[in-house]
């Protein structure tokens, strides 16, 4: 690590980019593309852009120990920026409690940090639940208090999720179907690995339940029946950001298809992407969907929730928001994630949302930064 402070420029904003390292592929894993990218758009709108982790231990004395994207991930030390970027995501508790008290101490010394975290599935099914404008796109979904709340539910709906309520990229996600009193399971361990199981009994199923959630808080959910392409399921990823005036927008829209026999739509977990066009005139000839209709109520939708929970979390920048489209054209919300990724774009070669993608949070933290 170099001991020096990178000096300021003047006429040119500093922007601090708050990540999580990654030993497995430093600095900074998957995110290290995301950044690099990142990195040379801002330059072309007299940005300084760097990224920082934990630990700091000169916070106090006014200056962050950082990287540069552009400069093969050399390290130096900053001045304080006036505006971060948070796209960290720790999961080990000690890491996400040193996050915490960094992310507050850069607050308390005037640093504007957008992009906060939204909390676990559970917190925001239940603070979006309380929102008139927002409920209806709600699956029902409760706590799993113990494995008679899972039986419960395949009691009456016959067809359920189980997942985590904090995690990502599909893993630890179940999918239970009943049918004359056995039960088949499909979707990824908390290892990510496939599982499939079929002709369970409710003690068999009992078991895999217990050994997949362990001590974690799971959800179980009534499932949608979604639109299907070629026979797997298909969800849509809505990418909303806000843009250089500080307003909401839908970058884009793509949808996304499960892997042969998975329920699971994550692209980490095997899922391809496919335009929202491709599949809403895919089925069209089978269903009732219009194409045009589908677009517009994702779009509203998308701004509904964004607003919604901008009011939970001040300073939200960006969303990756999951919807079920349903084989009656109605929309469903799945997940939302704070720290969304951008490949369902580029996969598709969708050059203008690729291109806001990346912009806008840099517009965005512009526009912070003009303010007082």
């Amino acid at each position: 690590m170099q001991g020096g402070e990178s000096p300021s420029i003047p006429g040119v904003m500093e922007l601090g980019v708050f990540v999580d390292e990654h030993r497995d592929k430093p600095p900074y894993g998957e995110q290290n593309t995301y950044l690099e990218r990142l990195a040379v758009a801002a330059r072309e709108m007299r940005i300084n852009l760097y990224a920082f982790s934990i630990p700091q231990p000169d916070v106090d004395r006014g200056r962050l120990r950082v990287r540069w994207p552009e400069r093969a991930w050399s390290a130096s030390y900053v001045r304080l920026p006036k505006v971060v970027y948070d796209r960290a995501i720790f999961t080990k508790r000690s890491e996400k409690l040193a996050a915490k008290s960094l992310l507050q101490r850069l607050r308390s010394l005037g640093v504007k940090v957008f992009n906060p975290a939204i909390g676990s599935k559970l917190a925001v099914y239940k603070y979006l639940a309380s929102v008139p404008g927002v409920r209806h796109l709600l699956p029902l979904t409760e706590k799993v208090t113990n494995l008679g709340t899972v039986h419960r539910f395949l009691r009456k709906w016959g067809d359920v999720f189980v997942k985590p309520s904090v995690g990502t990229q599909g893993t630890g996600v179940l999918r239970i179907q009943k049918h004359r009193g056995r039960f088949t399971v499909s979707g990824f361990t908390n290892n990510s690995d496939l599982i499939v199981c079929t002709d369970l009994d409710w003690n068999g199923l009992g078991s895999l339940l217990k050994s997949t959630m362990g001590s974690r808080t799971y959800l179980v959910q009534k499932t949608v029946q979604p639109l299907k392409w070629l026979g797997s399921s298909a969800d849509v990823r809505a990418l909303v950001q806000k843009d250089g005036q500080g307003e909401w927008s839908v970058t884009g829209l793509a949808a996304r298809v499960a892997h042969d026999s998975s329920s699971v739509c994550n692209l980490h977990r095997g899922g391809r992407t496919l335009a929202l066009a491709e599949l809403c005139h895919g089925v069209k000839a089978t269903t009732e969907i219009d194409p045009d209709l589908v677009e517009h109520k994702l779009c509203e939708a998308s701004m509904a929730v964004a607003r919604a929970l901008e009011k939970r979390c001040p300073l939200l920048g960006e969303l990756g928001l999951d919807f079920i489209v349903s084989v009656d054209g109605s929309i469903w919300l799945i997940e939302a994630n704070p720290r969304p990724g951008r490949n369902v774009f580029r996969n598709l070669g969708m050059r203008d949302a690729i291109e806001k993608s990346v912009a806008r949070p840099l517009e965005y933290a512009r526009y912070l930064e003009s303010i007082h």
